[in-house]
C-alpha cells in the first residue's frame, strides 16, 4: 500500500513580481559585490598596500633612523604620522578616484543603467546606494591603511632600535594632532568621492570621469603645497 504526498509551491504571479522592489540594503550589497568582483579593484589594492609599506622600507634602510627615535622620539614619531597621512590622502585617495569612477562610469558606458531603472530601482536609490558602498569601501581602506601603519611602526621600532621607545613620545597632544590629521584625510576622502561622483554623473562616461578626476586631484595636492610654501 503505497501512500502518495501532494505539496504545493505557491509561485509568484506576475503582479507580485512587478511589484517587487529591490531594497536599499540589497543595492548596496549589489555594489559593493560588483566592486570586490573586479580584478582591477585588487590589483590597486596590492599598489595602494606597496605605497604603504614603501616608506618603512625605506626608513629601514636609512642608517640615521634608530638615532633620530634615541635623540628626538617626537620628532621621529610625528614623522611616521606625517608620511602615512600622506600616504593615506595621496595613494588613498587616487584608489577611491579609479574604484568610484568605475563603479558609476562603467554603467553608463555598459548601458547596464537603463536595465536597473527598468527593474524598479530609482535614480536616487542607485545613486545613494552606490555612494553608501563607496563610504564602506572608503572606511575599510582607511581602517586597513591604520592597522597596517601600526604594525609596521611596531617593527621598524622593534628592527631599528630593539625597543619601542617610538611611542613613549605618544602623549596626549600627539593623539589629539592624530584626529586631526585623520579627519582631514577622511574629509579629503569624502570630497572627492562626491567629485567623482558628480562629474562621472554628469559627464555620463567613465572616461571623462576618470579624466577630470585624475587631473583635478594632483592639482589639488598641489596647490597644497604651494599655500605651506607660501606662509
Amino acid at each position: 500500500m503505497s501512500t502518495a504526498v501532494s505539496t504545493s509551491t505557491q509561485t509568484p504571479t506576475a503582479t507580485q513580481l512587478n511589484s517587487a522592489r529591490p531594497s536599499f540594503v540589497g543595492i548596496v550589497r549589489g555594489e559593493l559585490f560588483k566592486v570586490s568582483r573586479q580584478m582591477t579593484t585588487w590589483a590597486l589594492a596590492l599598489l595602494l598596500l606597496g605605497a604603504i609599506c614603501l616608506p618603512y622600507l625605506v626608513e629601514l634602510a636609512a642608517s640615521n633612523f634608530g638615532e633620530s627615535i634615541h635623540v628626538s622620539p617626537s620628532w621621529a614619531i610625528y614623522k611616521t604620522l606625517g608620511t602615512d597621512m600622506l600616504v593615506l590622502k595621496v595613494f588613498g585617495g587616487a584608489f577611491m578616484i579609479i574604484v568610484a569612477a568605475r563603479l558609476i562610469g562603467m554603467e553608463y558606458s555598459g548601458g547596464t543603467i537603463r536595465i536597473l531603472l527598468a527593474r524598479g530601482v530609482g535614480r536616487l536609490q542607485l545613486l545613494f546606494g552606490k555612494l553608501s558602498a563607496l563610504a564602506i569601501i572608503a572606511l575599510t581602506v582607511v581602517a586597513v591603511t591604520l592597522l597596517l601603519d601600526l604594525l609596521l611602526a611596531l617593527l621598524l621600532s622593534l628592527i631599528a632600535v630593539g625597543n619601542l621607545d617610538l611611542f613613549k613620545a605618544a602623549n596626549g597632544a600627539f593623539w589629539t594632532d592624530s584626529g586631526t590629521y585623520l579627519l582631514l584625510a577622511l574629509l579629503s576622502l569624502a570630497v572627492t568621492i562626491l567629485m567623482v561622483t558628480a562629474v562621472t554623473v554628469v559627464g555620463r562616461s567613465l572616461v571623462i570621469g576618470l579624466s577630470v578626476a585624475m587631473l583635478w586631484y594632483p592639482a589639488e595636492n598641489f596647490s597644497i603645497v604651494l599655500l605651506v610654501l607660501g606662509q
